[in-house]
């Protein structure tokens, strides 16, 4: 399993102008596997081959530091740490 991130590049107060999975800029009509909590901010709609998984959030989240033990949190500059 590769992990990625999703990043965009943009100046405040105008559009997206660019958008990132990984060092990878997002190209038009391409499919990316994604995960998400829950449907309601994202709409039947969208996407496709969707599943409902049995796992719990916070199952996966346990299981996932258990694998990445110790957790790396390196900042990559698409955030601004509060």
């Amino acid at each position: 399993m590769r992990e990625s991130f999703v990043s965009t590049i943009a100046i405040r107060g105008h559009r997206i102008q660019k958008l990132f999975a990984g060092d990878e800029e997002v190209q038009p009509g391409r499919y990316y596997t994604a995960a998400f909590v829950t449907p309601q901010g994202v709409p039947q709609k969208y996407g496709r081959n969707r599943e409902n998984r049995s796992e719990r959030i916070i199952d996966a989240l346990r299981k996932y530091l258990t694998m990445h033990h110790p957790v790396r949190a390196e900042l990559r500059g698409t955030f601004v740490a509060v």
